[in-house]
């Protein structure tokens, strides 16, 4: 994990961007309610995978003042 990981308010506003990283990863919402339940570790690490995946994005976005 390279950033820290998304807040629960901040992974809710994006819950449409992340239904669709799961679904890109082959994870509908019946394996995602599975995973969560009985794998904690692997959902943990989705959620640090996508985490990473938006800080990326918003940090390429950047425009910085020198």
């Amino acid at each position: 994990m390279k950033y820290s990981r998304l807040k629960k308010k901040q992974l809710q506003e994006l819950s449409n961007e992340f239904a669709l990283y799961l679904a890109s990863n082959s994870i509908d919402s019946d394996q995602w309610r599975d995973i969560k339940l009985k794998s904690i570790d692997e959902a943990e690490k989705i959620l640090d995978l996508f985490s990473d995946m938006v800080w990326d994005r918003v940090i390429s976005k950047a425009n910085y003042l020198i």
